[in-house]
């Protein structure tokens, strides 16, 4: 099973695909990053309660340290799951960090317009690794 990790931001607009991302999948534990805002208003629905959510409050001073050294103790996988739809700037650079300080990789996860899990790849699909970029 996957850890998600996902930027929580003050919009509300954009909590609905956050709330869709927590139920379409068997995530093993979501941690959501939010803002203050965020943390105060955002409800935990029962489908919400039954999963393994933290919500977590983002703080520019001291959150890239406390978080790397969180996910290095409690995410024993070698790479996790990662939405950064919600939120904003300052924010996904904390969270990203964090991640990438913590020494844990990264998949890119998004809810497309049909509200299926997708990831975002670099490489289009293709038989064998070409050793060419592709932008």
């Amino acid at each position: 099973m996957v850890v998600l990790i996902a930027s929580l931001g003050a919009n509300k607009d954009s909590w609905k695909k956050i709330n869709i991302l927590s139920t379409i999948y068997e995530w093993e534990k979501i941690y959501y990053l939010c803002d203050e805002f965020s943390y105060h208003n955002y409800n935990l629905n029962d489908k919400h309660k039954e999963t393994k959510i933290k919500l977590m409050v983002l703080d520019v001073e001291k959150t890239t340290t406390i978080l790397s050294e969180f996910f290095k103790n409690h995410i024993k996988d070698l790479e996790i799951a990662l939405n950064l739809e919600s939120g904003e700037g300052i924010g996904h650079m904390l969270i990203l960090s964090s991640i990438l300080k913590s020494g844990l990789g990264i998949r890119l996860v998004y809810i497309n317009e049909n509200n299926s899990l997708k990831e975002i790849n670099i490489y289009p699909k293709q038989d064998s690794f070409n050793s060419e970029f592709y932008f």
